[in-house]
């Protein structure tokens, strides 16, 4: 069992516990409150009326003191939580990269709310930064860092144009038949 799950049967129990309380003490105030009219159709003494009275006060009033305990204290425990969970949050503080996934065709990261690539280096170097990869000139060829420019990420599904051997003119001093053999 997790502990969501327990935590909730934990508050389910203690509610429980805290509307029968609730609704029992009530019943005993005023049942302190007309237990002169219950001893007289019973015919009890006066004595036995004033102390069945005073338990039934002393019953809701403890009942009561209980349920207002009971909820101080799970007040505490949540605020403690609550407490728990901010130390927590501040020992480790949101980074950049903790809302971005790994692209795993291109190695960059790639933001939940954000369009394009980030730059892996620069996120992990320097926590919070976010340093959008802007595409080459040539656009297929890959994609360069805005903050660094040593950080290139070339595109894998980039193909090489084919080699064509150039063509050079018959006067052209680069044409290795310019000069006859």
């Amino acid at each position: 069992m997790n502990q969501t799950a327990k935590d909730v049967a934990a508050d389910f129990r203690k509610s429980v516990i805290n509307w029968l309380v609730v609704t029992i003490a009530p019943t005993l105030w005023a049942g302190a409150a007309t237990a002169t009219w219950w001893g007289s159709l019973l015919s009890l003494s006066e004595d036995r009326v004033s102390s069945i009275r005073y338990w039934l006060l002393f019953a809701s009033a403890t009942a009561l003191i209980e349920v207002a305990w009971s909820l101080y204290i799970r007040t505490l425990r949540k605020i403690r939580s609550v407490e728990q969970e901010l130390a927590d949050a501040r020992k480790h503080p949101h980074r950049f990269q903790d809302d971005c996934t790994l692209d795993g065709k291109t190695g960059m990261y790639r933001h939940t709310a954000k369009l394009g690539f980030f730059c892996v280096p620069c996120a992990a170097a320097k926590d919070s930064l976010e340093s959008p990869m802007i595409a080459t000139v040539e656009k297929d060829f890959g994609w360069n860092c805005q903050i660094d420019s040593k950080h290139f990420v070339r595109n894998p599904d980039y193909k090489e144009p084919p080699h064509q051997p150039r063509q050079y003119e018959p006067d052209d001093p680069h044409n290795p038949n310019f000069f006859p053999r």
